[in-house]
This record gives C-alpha cells, structure tokens and sequence, in this order.
C-alpha cells in the first residue's frame, strides 16, 4: 500500500488554521480513502495497533481524535516540513530508513517529533509513503522513497 500526496508548496509558512484545514480536510481524508488512520503513532489500522484500550478501539480513538482535530501537532509537522530539504532527498526505491530521518530532523530541530507528525511532513512534502508491501498486513510505520542526506554511522 502506497500513498503519494500531492506536495503543498510552504506548507511550513501557512498560518496556524490553513495548516490544519489542510491537515485534517486534506491530508488524512486521503489518507483515510487508502486505507491508513495516520495518527501520533503511525497507522491506527495496521494489526500491530493492538494496545490495550480500555474504552475505546484504535479505530475510535482515532476517529474521535479526528473529530476533535487532536490528532497530529500541527505546528510541529510545520517545523519539520521546513528542515526536510536539508535533510533529505527523494530516492527511487524505497528506503527502511524512516526512523533515521526521523532522528535527522529532530536533531535538526532539536526537539522530539512523533512518528505521525513525522509522516503528514513527509507526505505534505510529497514523498511516497508504503505502509505495507504487495499481499502484506498494514503496517504502523512506512518507508519512504527518500534517504537522510548525511548518511549516520
């Protein structure tokens, strides 16, 4: 399963309620007709999302936080779309390396970022996303069609 939103050109730079319109009346309807309940955590609908809750289900805790537009950091996803082309670049082929580009940017930054406001930057920035491979269950995490631009060690 594969997902590729369409870049949104300065992203980072749009006032506090344009970001979130575009978040939650663009990004994650998108998201969602695809298949992936992107939240803090990655993909609410993967089987690895199996915490215990106790009233409520990762599909209805994401709805709720949906509805309640609680669900991703907006301004954090802002400042993480702003660094990615200094620490990334696009690649052909898709890359097991999304946690260390996660790790670049908030080095970068110098704050933690969640792993799901980690991918609506990524994804607004227009880097395919795979959340699963062909015939395989979703998963939580993705990997990216990009590499960190100073590899780690």
């Amino acid at each position: 399963m594969t997902i590729k939103f369409y870049p949104v050109n300065n992203f980072d730079s749009l006032p506090y309620e344009e970001a979130k319109m575009v978040i939650y009346n663009k990004l994650l309807p998108y998201c969602e007709a695809k298949g992936v309940y992107l939240s803090q955590s990655g993909n609410l609908r993967s089987p690895q999302a199996t915490r215990n809750y106790k009233f409520l289900t990762p599909v209805d805790e994401y709805t709720y936080k949906r509805d309640m537009k609680e669900l991703l950091n907006i301004e954090r996803v802002q400042r993480a779309f702003h660094v990615l082309d200094k620490c990334v670049q696009e690649t052909s082929h898709f890359q097991k390396n999304g946690g260390a580009i996660k790790v670049k940017i908030e080095n970068w930054q110098h704050e933690d970022l969640s792993y799901g406001d980690f991918v609506a930057a990524m994804m607004l920035k227009g880097f395919a996303a795979r959340f699963a491979g062909r015939g395989d269950p979703l998963r939580m995490s993705c990997e990216f069609r990009a590499m960190p631009l100073v590899p780690f060690i």
